[in-house]
């Protein structure tokens, strides 16, 4: 097959997306910006080039592949500079700062803070000149009164964007640069003030948000429930910042989470619906029916803020009715690679997000393996029929995500197919009578019934998802599966339905060769984990302790009383994930303990750590003589001098844990280096990983 004629996006998708990742490695921690006349100038300098090169000799152009290579070139350097300009510039140090702007988007936590987007409008600082946006943080009573869209004036500190601290840990500073951040604001609620709400903010009439508020307050006065009202936010209207985090959770354990991001379901049945309006009023083939649709689609994009998933569906059933008007043949692999390389050029960080990549890897997989699925049983019955079909699909979208899914996120929902007959069926229907109740706002009688049959289907939704994530092992977490396996499985995957699809030789041993390396990188992975020994003090929040001890794959872990399960999960699942292979031993102590002082005395590999913790005051004294250790961990609060401190021990190193405060933190330095002894903060330096 000559994928080069038949799939011509495919490689300029594949040109531009190595632009955009060049760019961003070459960009990333530089903050290298190229000024926007130097890019124009540049490309303008090649397109010239090659309309020059193709007039002046075109067999000569031909012959050595000119317009191929320049075009491949414009196209990587388009991407190349595309990332340089988006990328924000970010906040280099930590400074207080007095600024008024908008907040474009608010999260209110379960906790007594807010949390949203921030972008700077008024400002006295001239460091915040070339900002973007801020990721805002406001403590207090009171936070929870913000909106989005409010503009306010706050008092607080500027910081940069977050790093990750602990191995292998989720680097959400990266992601919020990538996402358009700058840095980070923090605020108490008393250092902020309500210039504008969000009646009165600047913006047009056609904003996503005035459309977004606008069509939430006809729904209320339909008589829309609350719990309606949060799922048409997340499932007609994209916005998912009032979803409750247990139903949240709920919806991520049953499998259905995609459900509440819009995509190419929700793009689909929009576009289902307004095909069979205008059928009614259009014939197939008139142009008038292909803009009105794809006015119709990019409306509802701009409604859902034009994300990834919904841009790159809009794209793609704007290829096919344009291809239906004009009674043109559509080749599924061309369509997706021209959705891909437009939303690209729309927006070049896009390919960082990962639901870009599992939207793509769903409609591959539902295009090429539902057919399939579908002929296995070819139900007479309409029922069984449209049963079977709705597991065609899901079984087509999931096996083409599980690898990316497993490598990303390390957990499966075991029952999505539950989730696929018993609350997807209900997806389109819900968004349909969602519109109506809009469309028919003005009929108090119409609304009221179609908003009735909304609220129904939303209860129906959500008891139906709790009673899925309350099944025995609805969620299996633990799942470890590193680039390498994430690589091989998508490669044997790829093979097996190559073989299927044209049987020979060649498919069999690729097929083959797969099964092998996978099988061979599992067993990799293994060995890696039973050979490791190594010790972790991981950096936890203030007055926080955790560590690891792993040998042999067994863990002995450690850890203060008052660190919350979530935040152990998040700080050391990715990383116990790869060194974990047998049973764990936990070790729980008081971190309120105030009137004695415990130590924890541990040898491991030939070397001795002392856990020091409890509450040491300058009458603190061991009994009998100094006690020799290699690795002194200070997991207490200590209020006594770094002398009377470290006198009752003879160590190589001392590790203060987030429970030493920085003032003794000083003192310990100051007073350690003078005697030769190492010394390490985990607060300033990250987590201390000690392997053998």
């Amino acid at each position: 097959m000559n994928y080069h004629s038949k799939y011509p996006f495919l490689k300029l998708l594949l040109f531009l997306a190595s632009g955009i990742y060049a760019g961003y490695q070459f960009t990333d921690n530089k903050n290298l910006f190229f000024s926007h006349f130097s890019v124009l100038l540049v490309l303008i300098s090649l397109f010239l080039l090659q309309v020059i090169f193709y007039y002046v000799n075109v067999k000569f152009y031909r012959l050595f592949r000119f317009g191929g290579v320049i075009t491949a070139l414009f196209l990587i350097l388009t991407g190349f500079f595309a990332v340089n300009i988006l990328l924000p510039q970010k906040v280099e140090k930590s400074e207080a700062a007095s600024v008024i702007g908008e907040l474009s988007s608010v999260t209110i936590s379960d906790s007594s803070y807010v949390r949203g987007e921030f972008k700077p409008l008024y400002f006295d600082d001239v460091f915040l000149k070339d900002l973007s946006s801020l990721l805002i943080v406001i403590y207090g009573e009171g936070a929870s009164t913000l909106n989005k869209g409010d503009v306010i004036s706050v008092k607080g500190t500027v910081t940069p964007l977050s790093e990750a601290e602990n191995p292998a840990e989720f680097d959400y500073g990266r992601y919020l640069w990538r996402s358009g951040f700058s840095g980070e604001l923090y605020a108490r609620s008393y250092n902020v003030a309500v210039v504008a709400d969000s009646r009165f903010q600047r913006e047009s009439t056609l904003s996503s948000s005035r459309l977004r508020e606008y069509f939430i307050g006809n729904l209320k006065r339909a008589g829309c429930s609350d719990s309606a009202m949060m799922l048409v936010r997340a499932v007609l209207l994209g916005d998912r910042s009032k979803i409750d985090r247990d139903i949240r959770d709920g919806f991520i354990k049953s499998g259905a989470i995609h459900l509440l991001a819009v995509s190419g379901l929700h793009v689909g049945v929009i576009y289902l619906f307004v095909n069979f309006l205008t059928s009614l009023l259009f014939k197939r083939r008139r142009v008038l029916r292909l803009l009105l649709v794809i006015s119709t689609l990019v409306f509802y994009a701009l409604i859902a803020g034009f994300s990834p998933s919904v841009t790159r569906a809009v794209i793609m059933f704007a290829v096919i009715q344009t291809g239906v008007t004009f009674n043109r043949d559509i080749v599924w692999g061309n369509i997706l690679s021209a959705a891909a390389f437009i939303s690209l050029l729309v927006n070049p960080l896009f390919l960082f997000h990962v639901g870009f990549w599992l939207s793509y890897a769903a409609v591959g997989g539902i295009v090429l393996l539902y057919p399939y699925f579908k002929s296995l049983l070819p139900f007479k019955f309409v029922v069984f029929k449209m049963i079977w079909s709705i597991v065609s699909v899901s079984l087509a979208a999931q096996i083409f995500t599980l690898p990316l899914s497993l490598y990303v996120f390390e957990a499966f929902p075991l029952y999505f197919l539950l989730s696929s007959l018993f609350v997807l069926p209900v997806v389109a229907p819900f968004l349909i009578f969602s519109m109506l109740t809009l469309i028919f706002s003005f009929s108090p009688v119409l609304s009221l019934i179609f908003v009735g049959v909304v609220n129904d289907l939303a209860a129906y939704m959500l008891q139906m998802v709790a009673y899925i994530e309350a099944l025995p092992g609805a969620y299996v977490t633990g799942i470890w599966v590193s680039f390498p396996l994430f690589i091989a499985l998508f490669y044997t995957i790829i093979s097996s339905c190559k073989l299927y699809f044209s049987y020979s030789g060649g498919s069999v041993v690729k097929t083959a060769l797969g099964v092998v390396v996978v099988l061979a990188v599992i067993n990799f992975q293994y060995y890696n984990k039973i050979s490791k020994n190594l010790m972790v003090l991981y950096s936890c929040g203030n007055r926080e302790f955790m560590a690891d001890f792993c040998s042999g794959g067994k863990l002995f872990h450690f850890a203060s009383s008052n660190i919350e399960d979530g935040t152990k999960s998040y700080i050391r699942d990715s990383f116990v994930k790869t060194i974990k292979a047998g049973e764990q031993t936990d070790f729980i102590f008081d971190s309120e303990c105030e009137s004695k002082v415990l130590l924890s005395d541990i040898y491991f590999n030939g070397d001795r750590y002392i856990i020091l913790y409890g509450h040491l005051t300058e009458g603190y004294l061991i009994e009998g003589e100094r006690e020799r250790c290699d690795y002194l961990i200070l997991a207490g609060d200590f209020d006594l001098s770094p002398d009377k401190l470290i006198s009752n021990f003879l160590t190589d190193k001392v590790i203060a844990s987030t429970f030493v405060s920085y003032e003794t933190s000083f003192e310990l330095q100051s007073y350690l280096k003078k005697r030769d002894i190492d010394f390490y903060d985990i607060r300033l330096n990250g987590a201390y990983v000690n392997y053998y």
